[in-house]
């Protein structure tokens, strides 16, 4: 067994260290708090990855960028290798430079959630240069041409059928060329100290916060962009963010679909047409209530009993509350029913069901289920829980998290500005943690 942090050896060096040892099987365990993360490496090949909901590329693609947290190394006997739920086929054993090159994606701030744009420095001698020092090969010609207003590398494993440490060579070629530039570092905040390239997402972002601000902020946005990207047109004005600014603040109100404003009278003329879409480019779609749903959904499961739940209703030993809740459950009880039975305690009946999924008592409809009880308990934070359900990215939730420290802003209150959540949202999950916080 090797234990240690990721403080002291990072996960890209680790794994390729584990796959020298051709021979082996390991099972490499990631913790970080109540974030736990899978990874099994045989023969130099990663065969699976698993972080909570997520799995294979997905889960790899965010384990790879934790700085924090303990890992443990598991060799296992060669007869485990059939009960590994393989979602993953990525050979390092050959490919010495993949944990320098993560390395670099760290310490430049970028990864593969990043959007990115062809370099204005693309063709020119400069960059003829660069290449002769660290030639391109076609999967990043091939990425060159695919490029347009912004996409990321993610974009990019699914288009051209990449894995993490194929997209992450890819990326690291394009950026140490200089062949690609950072659009927007998944979220880059127009303020009056952090002005770089400023998209349209951007400006909407500061119409959010203090109006006076927009119209300089916009305008020095404006300057830097033209100077930096001369062929990029830029995206948005200060007018148009101003009027951004003022559709959010007539919008605050809006929390269903029964109180959004009619449809306005069909547009007579092109003119009519053409004002109307620019009208609604400006417009900020709202986002789903997902927590709310999710929550809601909780409440109604019914949980159906495993054979082994069946054996523990008649096994003594169980503890009394535990075997009435399963009861319950047994007869089609939904949870908030079986919660809020005569004599229970919310929070201790929520607390009792997550055990009880945990021991494999009860079975859940999906994973979601689980996550949702976690989140209700304060057994997983709720950034966390929105990197689950692919709600946010790994790249935009540190973004965030590095904009909040520095701003003494509420990291709640900028997942809700921002869009990965509504107030809603925010509104019922502390409702429902009071009521089912354990006593």
């Amino acid at each position: 067994m090797i234990e240690g942090n990721l403080s002291d050896a990072s996960l890209p060096g680790l794994l390729q260290f584990l796959a020298t040892e051709s021979d082996k099987t390991y099972k490499l365990r990631l913790s970080n708090g109540f974030e736990k993360g899978d990874i099994f490496i045989n023969e130099g090949e990663i065969l699976s990855a698993n972080f909570g909901l997520l799995e294979g590329n997905d889960a790899l693609a965010e384990l790879l960028f934790w700085r924090e947290g303990a890992f443990s190394v598991e060799k296992l006997a060669s007869r485990f290798k059939a009960t590994i739920n393989a979602n993953l086929s990525i050979k390092l054993k050959q490919d010495n430079s993949f944990a320098d090159q993560i390395l670099f994606l760290q310490e430049s701030l970028v990864g593969l959630n990043t959007e990115i744009v062809s370099s204005s420095t693309f063709g020119t001698q400069e960059w003829q240069e660069a290449l002769s020092k660290q030639p391109l090969y076609k999967e990043e010609f091939a990425v060159l041409g695919w490029l347009s207003d912004g996409r990321t590398m993610r974009q990019a494993m699914r288009e051209f059928n990449f894995d993490v440490v194929a997209a992450a060579s890819v990326l690291f070629r394009l950026l140490i060329t200089g062949s690609v530039e950072v659009l927007k570092p998944s979220m880059k905040f127009a303020t009056e100290d952090n002005l770089e390239i400023v998209s349209a997402v951007d400006l909407e972002a500061v119409s959010n916060f203090d109006p006076p601000q927009i119209e300089p902020v916009a305008a020095r946005a404006a300057a830097v962009t033209q100077e930096k990207l001369p062929a990029m047109e830029l995206k948005i004005t200060a007018a148009a963010a101003a009027a951004a600014h003022a559709q959010a603040q007539a919008s605050k109100e809006v929390e269903t679909s029964d109180s959004l404003p009619a449809l306005p009278s069909l547009p007579d003329t092109q003119e009519d047409v053409d004002n109307e879409k620019k009208l609604f480019d400006m417009r900020r779609t709202d986002p789903l209530p997902l927590v709310a749903i999710d929550i809601e959904r909780l409440f109604q499961t019914t949980f159906k009993v495993s054979p082994f739940g069946q054996l523990a209703l008649n096994n003594e030993a169980l503890d009394a509350d535990l075997r009435a809740l399963l009861g319950d459950y047994k007869i089609g009880k939904t949870l908030i029913t079986a919660a809020f039975a005569d004599g229970r305690v919310p929070g201790q009946s929520l607390h009792s069901t997550k055990y009880l999924l945990e021991r494999g008592h009860i079975d859940p409809p999906d994973q979601v289920i689980s996550l949702t009880a976690d989140l209700l308990l304060g057994r997983i934070e709720l950034e966390q829980y929105l990197l689950q359900r692919r709600r946010i990215s790994g790249d935009e939730l540190r973004d965030l998290q590095t904009f909040a420290r520095q701003k003494g802003i509420k990291l709640s209150e900028l997942l809700v500005k921002m869009g990965f959540m509504t107030q809603s949202d925010w509104d019922r999950l502390q409702k429902e943690k009071e009521l089912f916080a354990p006593r």
